[in-house]
């Protein structure tokens, strides 16, 4: 059996991928094909079909196939959000995201925390999930722009913004804390209301 030349793998990425010539995973995967065909000093060569049998073009066609939808589904990642920054007011010395003797602190003064046992939290209001730290995120709305909630536990929570009712994410146990703007601009701990609790706590039917 003949080798198949390098160049090969350009054309079959072409070959795969104009199934969905009009999707951004083609274009990605059309990109890197040519980036990877150029860093091998490939130049040119005929087409695939004159190339190999059958069952090694087949085989190369899975792989990449396998390639272009994987890029196809980053697509649907979530944009990278950056962490939010929250001066507070009470300045205590351990924050949850802390380590003591290399263990993580999960949660401090002002927290709640509910066992959740693997079940979600949903957003109470419109608004938007930004991180804040790398076990917590913080949940803000315009509906009531005055308070913060972060949310310590979850597990891959959803970023972004969120319609009321929406899923912010699962844990096994939940550290809820909310946070309420001072004039200074600083954000103090408050206790927080039952009801939105209960809003966090229970799908909207």
């Amino acid at each position: 059996m003949p080798d198949i030349p390098s160049v090969s793998v350009a054309n079959s990425v072409n070959t795969v991928i104009h199934i969905s010539t009009h999707t951004a995973a083609h274009t990605i995967a059309h990109t890197i094909a040519h980036t990877v065909a150029y860093k091998m000093g490939v130049r040119s060569s005929p087409s695939i079909d004159s190339m190999g049998t059958q069952s090694s073009r087949s085989a190369l066609s899975l792989c990449l196939l396998g390639i272009a939808l994987l890029l196809g589904g980053c697509l649907n990642q979530q944009v990278d959000i950056p962490p939010r920054a929250i001066k507070f007011y009470q300045n205590w010395q351990l924050q949850p995201g802390n380590v003591v003797a290399g263990y993580p602190v999960v949660s401090g003064l002002g927290d709640i925390s509910i066992q959740l046992k693997g079940k979600p939290v949903y957003a109470p209001f419109r608004g938007r999930v930004e991180p804040h730290t790398s076990a917590c995120v913080v949940f803000s709305s315009p509906e009531v722009p005055a308070y913060l909630f972060r949310l310590c536990g979850l597990n891959r929570p959803h970023l972004g913004d969120l319609e009321a009712g929406d899923k912010i994410g699962s844990g096994e146990m939940l550290q809820f804390a909310a946070l309420r703007k001072q004039p200074n601009g600083t954000w103090a701990f408050v206790e927080p209301s039952q009801s939105i609790l209960e809003q966090l706590l229970r799908q909207p039917e």
